[in-house]
């Protein structure tokens, strides 16, 4: 399994690279132990217990995945991806409450590609790989004839994320604005519902317009952490 400060590196470079030095070390100590204290203890799809979801009274298998875009032949993380569909901890509810933002479930964070390795088709894999993930949970569920659905939330200045986003199918639901200390960030709540036939010949679709800016796939591989190689 990939070393966790690796990853922690791919995301502080992600998502505090214009910071200074001093809070970028800080920022990656705060990450890294964010991961070891969130990593997933179970292989497979997760826990079988359902998520009761308010919108649809309906369960779906709850999961919580972390994925890394590694390089084949030297193990390198550079890229990370978090998909999450577990019921809001006590934590969670309160920091919503506190901050006026939304619980979305299932829920893709924390997706960041190391710079040198961007626009190489890695994002997009990931997302399709989340998608397939998310498309398993809907279909082992009590109800495998709802529509499964994605949520994600990005900075409303980052616009390539934003495009690649709506490229992939994915439309502003809500608005968020996040306070700290420096100033308020605002955030674009996005998301993806669709059919599991359509999404399976998409995929196909997407990964076929991806492959002329991809590296080749046998310089990649995408693991899922405590799960297997794909």
């Amino acid at each position: 399994m990939p070393d966790l400060s690796y990853a922690a590196e791919v995301l502080t470079e992600g998502f505090y690279g214009d910071s200074n030095i001093a809070t970028k070390w800080w920022e990656k100590i705060q990450t890294q132990m964010n991961l070891e204290s969130n990593l997933p203890s179970t292989m497979g799809i997760g826990n079988v217990s359902p998520l009761l979801t308010k919108s649809s009274e309906k369960s779906v298998i709850q999961g919580h995945d972390m994925w890394v875009a590694c390089q084949s032949d030297t193990g390198k993380v550079i890229g990370f991806c978090e998909l999450d569909n577990r019921e809001p901890r006590k934590h969670e509810k309160e920091k919503a409450n506190m901050d006026n933002s939304m619980i979305v479930r299932p829920y893709m964070c924390n997706l960041s590609v190391q710079t040198d390795y961007r626009k190489m088709g890695i994002a997009q894999n990931m997302i399709l790989q989340c998608e397939q993930r998310v498309t398993d949970w809907y279909d082992t569920s009590e109800n495998s004839t709802m529509n499964p659905k994605l949520y994600l939330k990005v900075k409303e200045s980052n616009v390539p994320a934003i495009k690649l986003y709506q490229k992939l199918g994915y439309e502003v639901v809500a608005h968020e604005t996040v306070k700290n200390q420096q100033d308020n960030t605002l955030l674009l709540v996005m998301k993806r519902e669709w059919n599991n036939t359509i999404s399976r010949q998409q995929t196909e679709e997407k990964e076929e317009s991806s492959s002329s800016s991809s590296i080749p796939s046998d310089e990649l591989s995408l693991q899922q952490w405590n799960g297997p190689t794909i």
